[in-house]
């Protein structure tokens, strides 16, 4: 976390990562809100100077790799969409993934249950369902015979 220090207020910022973007956005959103610029993300902001404080703010809580792509945005709300953005992009990748996923020679049974279960925690962690029953259509699907 990183702490802001406005004129009468010391907020901790979240850092973003993978597994947390629903509850980073809540304590950003808070966040913000305590620092006065929640407005200039949830609408385009005409003044600049609140504006650039609110993608400052963002821009402290975003990974090394983010920082480029959303610095030059040309507002706070275009650097909050972009995250929102990439986020539901992951999670697409994912539920892809899921959706593709075949088993293939050399593979061991061990091997796909790890696979498997890694693309659902990783599902989870982005707040997405995904029913047990779901899970066994998929693996019987999947997994030959021989290991049915």
């Amino acid at each position: 976390m990183e702490r802001v220090v406005t004129s009468s207020t010391s907020v901790e910022l979240p850092l973003l990562t993978k597994a947390k973007y629903h509850e980073w956005v809540l304590v950003m959103q808070v966040s913000l809100e305590v620092m006065e610029l929640w407005d200039a993300v949830e609408k385009a902001c005409k003044d600049r100077a609140r504006d650039r404080r609110a993608l400052a703010a963002i821009l402290r809580a975003v990974s090394a790799g983010m920082k480029a792509g959303l610095a030059v945005k040309k507002t706070a709300k275009e650097a909050w969409d972009a995250v929102k953005a990439m986020r539901a992009v992951s999670t697409q990748r994912l539920w892809k993934e899921f959706g593709n996923f075949r088993f293939h020679e050399g593979l061991c049974i061990d091997d796909v249950a790890v696979r498997i279960n890694g693309l659902i925690a990783s599902l989870q962690e982005m707040r997405e369902t995904l029913e047990d029953h779901r899970v066994m259509k998929k693996l019987l699907r999947v997994v030959p015979r021989k290991f049915k």
